[in-house]
């Protein structure tokens, strides 16, 4: 971020770098099926989440979208650790599924739907085929991470792991 500010009104106003390839989604959804992402990449990715270092169309502006919204943040109307945390855990999860988190599966969100698929024991079902073809020597790393990144999105704020 190279600088913000806050008008007497309230409007906020947050400026980024130009990202002349795009944004995390396009990064994601939007390139050559012969370009794939390796895991060490993803966790890259959800590192620099995690530090704020990513583009605001990455994180920050994504972090308020639909689908990446914690639950509670609608009625609260007020950003917290928590909502933040809960914003991480669906990135995480896209990062490991590839898949977009407003994109409805069988009538859930991206959350919902991996916490589903876990809670059947299909819990393979849920990665990016990518992954899965390095799954032999990264499989407890993709379950950790799954676990973690469920413990972020859990519907319940006080459940979720603390900012360090």
């Amino acid at each position: 971020m190279r600088a913000y500010y806050t008008s007497p009104k309230g409007e906020k106003l947050l400026v980024f770098d130009y990202m002349s390839k795009g944004n995390l989604g396009t990064f994601l959804h939007a390139r050559d099926p012969e370009t794939p992402i390796d895991f060490p990449t993803r966790m890259k990715i959800a590192q620099g989440a995690n530090k704020c270092k990513t583009a605001a169309s990455n994180v920050i502006a994504t972090a308020g979208a639909l689908g990446y919204r914690a639950p509670k943040l609608s009625k609260l109307k007020k950003a917290n650790t928590k909502t933040d945390v809960y914003s991480l855990g669906v990135i995480m999860l896209e990062l490991l599924t590839g898949k977009t988190p407003g994109e409805a599966m069988n009538g859930l969100d991206l959350p919902q739907w991996v916490a589903s698929i876990v809670k059947e024991e299909w819990t393979n079902e849920v990665f990016d085929l990518e992954l899965m073809r390095a799954a032999p020597s990264i499989g407890d790393e993709l379950l950790n991470t799954l676990k973690l990144a469920l413990h972020c999105v859990d519907p319940s704020p006080s459940a979720r792991p603390e900012v360090q």
